[in-house]
């Protein structure tokens, strides 16, 4: 991951720090970072992010509640 979208992630708190439509353009370089691939703006939404960034974290949510996953989330934010 770029250096960029390394500092963006330790700046906050929890993920949904970055919803709503004046952090779409954050999301979405984040998004096509992480893919290697350009992400349109209509697909860089709050779930395909959580989604994304759940997937690159090997965070196993089985069995974990929306805030375990979000705790385990910002965890491993930390360690980037």
């Amino acid at each position: 991951m770029k250096k960029e979208s390394i500092s963006v992630l330790k700046s906050i708190r929890e993920v949904y720090d970055l919803a709503g439509t004046q952090n779409v353009k954050l999301r979405q370089f984040i998004l096509s970072d992480i893919t290697g691939k350009k992400i349109p703006k209509a697909k860089a939404g709050i779930n395909a992010f959580e989604a994304a960034l759940l997937d690159i974290s090997g965070i196993d949510t089985t069995g974990l509640c929306y805030a375990e996953q979000h705790d385990k989330m910002a965890d491993w934010i930390k360690t980037l």
